[in-house]
């Protein structure tokens, strides 16, 4: 099974890797925290099934829902240099071909909202290689949103595949929770990346 986000400047060959694996086939996770349930019935005895998986990192005033227990790391695409602690939780949704993904930054120093998120973002999109991009600004009862939404084509045997991705950067200046989602343009947006970036809430 190949091994995701070996490092921060890895991103797009994380891209092209998790394309390969939608092709090939998906692996399950299960873990004891974090997860609701519902019970299935075998011969009279219930047993639990794992559904979601809220993520919040330790610092983080906002948390997600994941479909199942994501993969958890420490890897992040920003400098280290700037930032104290950084985690993020990546999951591949094989059924609808589709990647989200959530991450956490806390900077050194508190951050100038409208210049730095657009730079966060700038950064991912380059990272990615993503064309096209597009960058817009609102705010709601969550506070500060940036968005991004932007555009790749990933050659895989022989087959050009045309991918939307999109993020949604959330800050109140003292820490960063970043939202991706990504599957191949003719069926974006995907349910789970759609129920995915509508699960957000604060604390």
């Amino acid at each position: 099974m190949p091994q995701y986000l070996e490092s921060r400047m890895q991103i797009t060959n994380y891209i092209l890797l998790f394309i390969t694996f939608l092709l090939g086939g998906c692996r399950g996770n299960s873990d004891n925290n974090n997860r609701k349930y519902t019970y299935t019935s075998e011969n009279g005895s219930y047993e639990p099934k794992m559904e979601e998986y809220i993520y919040s990192p330790f610092g983080c005033p906002f948390q997600v829902t994941f479909l199942s227990k994501p993969t958890i790391s420490t890897e992040s695409f920003l400098d280290n240099i700037n930032i104290l602690r950084a985690e993020s939780a990546h999951l591949e949704i094989d059924s609808e071909k589709s990647f989200v993904r959530a991450e956490f930054i806390a900077p050194k120093k508190k951050i100038d909202l409208k210049n730095s998120m657009r730079e966060v973002l700038k950064k991912y999109a380059f990272a990615n290689g993503l064309t096209n991009t597009i960058i817009d600004f609102h705010q709601n009862e969550l506070g500060n949103i940036f968005k991004l939404e932007g555009y790749k084509t990933l050659k895989i045997e022989n087959e050009s595949i045309a991918i939307t991705y999109t993020a949604e950067c959330y800050s109140d200046g003292n820490v960063i929770f970043v939202l991706y989602g990504g599957c191949p343009s003719e069926s974006y947006p995907s349910n789970s990346i759609n129920n995915f970036y509508e699960s957000i809430k604060k604390k």
